[in-house]
């Protein structure tokens, strides 16, 4: 049985939650479609004081780092839209990005959505 999941137009080509090892360090994601290589996307999550919760966005090289800055709420912080990262296969990419600390904060939780438009 194959099940295809389907959202305002783009299929969800990928969607987890899992626990990080370590809550500062990267996330890696490596995206192929179809033997098109989309890239990777790195996903750092850092604190700064006395700043908005934030993505910060750079593609260089074919590689694009997401720069996470203070999501570091219990209740969780992340993206209230699903936001456009690039394409493949002349397809659009977006993706939706949450992040909770838990416990002591020596737990973080990470959840995304990967989205390819129709």
């Amino acid at each position: 049985m194959e099940i295809t999941v389907e959202n305002a137009g783009y299929e969800i080509i990928a969607s987890a939650a899992f626990l990080m090892e370590n809550p500062q360090s990267e996330l890696l994601l490596h995206i192929t479609d179809e033997g098109s290589h989309f890239g990777d996307i790195t996903v750092h999550f850092t604190d700064i004081p006395d700043q908005k919760d934030e993505i910060k966005a750079d593609f260089l090289n074919g590689s694009l780092t997401l720069t996470c800055i203070n999501f570091n709420n219990a209740l969780g912080t992340g993206t209230s839209v699903p936001f456009e990262i690039g394409s493949i296969s002349g397809k659009k990419l977006k993706l939706h990005l949450w992040s909770y600390f838990l416990g002591n904060r020596s737990v973080r939780k990470v959840e995304y959505t990967l989205y390819k438009e129709k």
